[in-house]
């Protein structure tokens, strides 16, 4: 299971690299935005105030970076790099899903950012697994890496398509073993040869 969660979060970080990572329609929208030009503002740039209340702490900007990974020594590295600058830019900061830390608690090391401390960490949690685990499974995440909250996130397509994988996958190892892919098929291999007599 260790190895098979491990792969699939390096095979996440290596897409991220891959320049098809972003399809070629996407628009972020910034041609909808007009600047409107003032040739006198009434304001001192030292009288732009950028920064912002989340949860109860303060941030420079409202920025956050979240969602990032975890569950392998690059994720971990990655997410204490980019905490680091979170705390530099004192924006916030969250790690990637946390789900995996669930049944291997060997994994906090690439979770938890420490000793970076940006203005706002947040935990990460899948919404099924909150249904399925319960609230204090969230409860104790959060106190595993000391944040301040969890980003729980929503993804119903890709958590349908994994439940089918896991299906496909069971039902594969099933026919390996040699067992009757349905009782139809188990009750024709009890059938008489033909000739022989019925009772």
């Amino acid at each position: 299971m260790h190895d098979d969660v491990s792969r699939r979060k390096s095979q996440h970080l290596d897409l991220a690299l891959r320049e098809e990572v972003e399809p070629a329609g996407t628009d972020p929208l910034f041609r909808c935005v007009r600047l409107v030009h003032r040739a006198l503002p009434e304001l001192r740039l030292s009288d732009v105030d950028l920064s912002a209340d989340l949860s109860g702490g303060r941030l420079r900007a409202p920025l956050m970076v979240v969602g990032m990974t975890g569950g392998t020594d690059r994720a971990g590295q990655i997410n204490r790099d980019l905490a680091r600058v979170a705390e530099e830019e004192g924006i916030a900061f969250g790690v990637g899903s946390m789900r995996v830390l669930l049944d291997q608690p060997e994994l906090l090391p690439t979770f938890d950012v420490r000793p970076a401390r940006p203005p706002r960490l947040f935990a990460n949690l899948g919404a099924q697994q909150l249904v399925q685990r319960g609230r204090d499974a969230a409860l104790r995440l959060i106190e595993l890496i000391g944040a301040d909250g969890i980003a729980i996130h929503l993804n119903p397509r890709r958590s349908w398509c994994r439940t089918a994988e896991t299906a496909t996958s069971r039902a594969a190892s099933t026919r390996s073993r040699g067992w009757p892919r349905s009782s139809a098929s188990g009750s024709s291999s009890r059938r008489p040869a033909a000739g022989s007599a019925r009772t």
